[in-house]
């Protein structure tokens, strides 16, 4: 590709002229509005999605009073809701990889809006738990499109930050859930935190409108005329008219559908079966690790000695740490090799972590128990945003969807046993360092298995040089 001399244009768009091929285009782009549109695009509806899978959280103390429901019965709609993240994250996955990002995310994002302005009308125990499920269906189902939709469009040398920004977003969205909470629910009832989960509704407009069919996926589909008017409208768009814009020479013809079916997606999965079993496991480990110590950590400190709001307190303050996390991560993913900058979040994270479990054994003040869980989260929760850049690489194009959505999948059944596990082993005597130091193990040997299964660097590289054997 090379430049014009005199090739700047109006609004400081630049002209290149030579021969390309489309996917040359994608991974030598400049950073356009297009592509600050995309990820402004995705970062809010992945705002709108945490606010969402918050708003049970902090409906559930007056739904429990006004449907004078038990424990097991309100336990039961949190369950409900990570049911709907397993299988959204699946189903949806594998429709992305079979009828294109760009529709699929569209239903995604209609059916957790649909879902949550149910859960606003639900008129019973037995409806809310339904329309709990349904919601889940879409907030599970997002990030595997999202990052298979992202990675696809990014160029080769801001894949490292373009897919991790939009997970920053998520939880800002738990975050802006607990202050809307604390300014509405008391006022309006607890119906009102679900009405304002409709909100991303209106992204269908935004995706409608803004979001093309992804290139590659076109191409893999055998749809090289779409995929064409695609690319040659980005660049007449953003000042690159006079580049010739051609087909990869390995771009099929018209494809009965076999090859992004399911048959052809297992196909391409079984080729990167280690990465993909390697990848699941951990992300399992941590799930369970981070869904199970949230749930429990506000009654951890209240036996601690501290009152319940101090704790509700430290709990948010935690919080807090993950979106800096995913900053550093950024940087350390492209400083290093991915699989280097994961192994540093395991087992950065994991010292502190175990500090963590220290200051409960050895009863240290309260404010060492916060810093160290504060410094576990800020320098290891990183994990898992260089986790989903790392499935973006190492699946191909016609199963990158489905792939992520597994790995999320086993995260999800994580999330789903970390709290029962934990009050498990409480229930019959174990102490929370011991857990703690069991949690941590299992991490940091995965962690190694990672870093055997995963060959190659892939910065600097197109996606496919990353999945090459």
């Amino acid at each position: 590709m090379s430049k014009q001399g005199n090739g700047e244009s109006g609004g400081g768009a630049r002209t290149y002229t030579g021969k390309m091929t489309y996917v040359e285009f994608l991974d030598k782009s400049p950073m356009t509005p297009f592509h600050w549109l995309l990820v402004i695009g995705v970062s809010l509806a992945q705002f709108l999605d945490g606010i969402d899978y918050m708003a049970l959280a902090y409906a559930l103390p007056m739904v429990i009073k006004d449907f004078k429901l038990n424990p097991t019965q309100a336990g039961l709609l949190g369950t409900a809701t990570n049911f709907g993240l397993l299988l959204g994250s699946l189903f949806f996955s594998l429709l992305s990889g079979r009828f294109g990002r760009r529709p699929v995310f569209l239903s995604v994002v209609l059916t957790y809006a649909i879902g949550t302005g149910l859960c606003a009308i639900a008129p019973s125990y037995e409806w809310l738990l339904v329309f709990r499920f349904i919601a889940g269906i879409g907030i599970g189902a997002e990030f595997p499109v999202v990052v298979a939709y992202l990675a696809e469009y990014a160029p080769v040398k801001h894949r490292h930050w373009i897919i991790p920004t939009s997970t920053i977003m998520y939880p800002l969205g738990w975050i802006a859930a607990s202050f809307l909470a604390v300014w509405l629910v008391p006022k309006h009832g607890w119906r009102i935190i679900f009405w304002i989960g409709v909100s991303p509704a209106l992204m269908a407009l935004f995706i409608y409108q803004f979001m093309p069919e992804s290139v590659r996926y076109l191409l893999v589909r055998g749809k090289t005329e779409e995929a064409g008017r695609i690319v040659r409208r980005l660049a007449d768009k953003y000042g690159m008219s006079d580049t010739e814009l051609v087909p990869p020479l390995s771009a099929p013809g018209k494809k009965s559908g076999d090859e992004v079916g399911l048959r052809g997606q297992l196909s391409a999965l079984r080729r990167s079966f280690g990465p993909l079993m390697a990848m699941s496991a951990i992300c399992f480990m941590y799930f369970v690790q981070s869904y199970g110590l949230g749930v429990w950590l506000p009654t951890l400190f209240v036996k601690q000695g501290f009152t319940l709001l101090k704790s509700f307190w430290f709990s948010t303050f935690t919080v807090i740490a993950q979106p800096f996390a995913i900053t550093l991560a950024t940087w350390q993913q492209q400083r290093f090799q991915r699989k280097v900058a994961l192994l540093m979040q395991i087992f950065i994270g994991s010292a502190f972590f175990i500090l963590f479990g220290l200051s409960f054994e050895l009863r240290m003040p309260g404010e060492v128990t916060v810093a160290a869980r504060f410094l576990s989260i800020l320098l290891g929760a990183g994990f898992a945003p260089i986790l989903l850049t790392m499935c973006a690489e190492v699946f191909p194009t016609n199963c990158r969807s489905l792939g992520t959505g597994i790995v999320l999948g086993f995260g999800r059944v994580g999330a789903m046993a970390g709290p029962f596990a934990i009050g498990l082993f409480l229930s019959l005597g174990s102490q929370i360092h011991d857990i703690v130091y069991g949690l941590c193990a299992p991490m940091l040997l995965l962690s190694i298995a990672v870093i055997l299964v995963i060959k190659g660097d892939p910065r600097g590289k197109t996606l496919e040089e990353t999945i090459k054997k």
